[in-house]
């Protein structure tokens, strides 16, 4: 267990334990629900690609790969023949996410006000009520470009559980998340978020979150704010996300980015602790 290090308003810094691991996702490519036997030691129902529910997709800790031998025994190469001829028919995608978390309060110690987050929302770094909120909370300034540039600022990274949580995640990291949500703030991990302008993507663009009915930014809805070509975050203010899968010719309102973190990572603008 490590830490980051994030700015209290006082000038001082404020430790937020982090652990990592690795992470396999396999998503359902077909536009039918599937039953994938060789999924976890039961087998996994995935529904259709895209599906409202978010259940189109099966997330585990550790390789999936590696995880074939111990769960399925004698019968290990049969179901890893059946995984690489799922990937190569084009029916699942499979991408292993080396997540870094950090542990965020989310009640504020000094008095501030109610949160709500959801999982998979975008979050910042509230150095005045030491607490983690939804981008839905960032503060207007100006202009869209201007509220965007500001939050790529204090962007913490991707909210892996709710607030209010009426159900804390089994973690044995922290076993008691008690006004506590984990943020994932790895530079390496990837997401599915929603696309406003259901555009063509390419790898290389830098996204930052769009701009929700009234003054307000979307936490888990981005926009394109600088086109194909874009090989650094360096000169690009307003983006804290960069796409990282190329389907010219369809566009979509999914995209896959990777999320760079004002706190951590190769790019990050604040101290890193250990």
């Amino acid at each position: 267990m490590s830490n980051i290090l994030v700015p209290q308003n006082s000038g001082q810094i404020y430790p937020l334990n982090k652990h990592s691991y690795l992470e396999s996702v396999v998503r359902n490519l077909k536009n039918v629900s599937v039953f994938y036997g060789f999924i976890g030691p039961h087998g996994k129902r995935l529904n259709a690609w895209g599906d409202a529910s978010g259940k189109d997709y099966y997330s585990r800790k550790g390789s999936l790969n590696g995880q074939f031998a111990a769960i399925f025994g004698h019968r290990y190469k049969r179901w890893q023949d059946h995984f690489d001829n799922a990937l190569a028919n084009g029916y699942l995608s499979y991408r292993e996410n080396h997540r870094h978390v950090v542990y965020a309060p989310v009640v504020s110690p000094v008095g501030g006000g109610a949160n709500v987050i959801t999982t998979g929302d975008l979050v910042w770094w509230d150095d005045i009520d030491l607490t983690v909120r939804s981008a839905t909370s960032f503060p207007w300034t100006s202009n869209l470009a201007t509220t965007q540039q500001n939050f790529s600022k204090v962007f913490l990274g991707v909210a892996l559980d709710p607030f209010p949580n009426t159900n804390p995640a089994s973690d044995p990291y922290n076993a008691i998340q008690v006004n506590t949500v984990r943020v994932d703030v790895s530079p390496s991990s990837l997401w599915d978020f929603t696309d406003q302008n259901s555009e063509d993507h390419y790898p290389g663009s830098i996204m930052a979150p769009a701009k929700a009915t009234g003054n307000s930014l979307l936490a888990q809805t981005l926009v394109t704010v600088a086109p194909l070509g874009a090989q650094s975050w360096a000169g690009y203010a307003d983006g804290i996300a960069r796409v990282m899968r190329v389907d010219p010719g369809t566009p979509t309102t999914s995209v896959l980015v990777n999320v760079q973190s004002a706190f951590w990572g190769y790019e990050a603008t604040s101290l890193e602790g250990s």
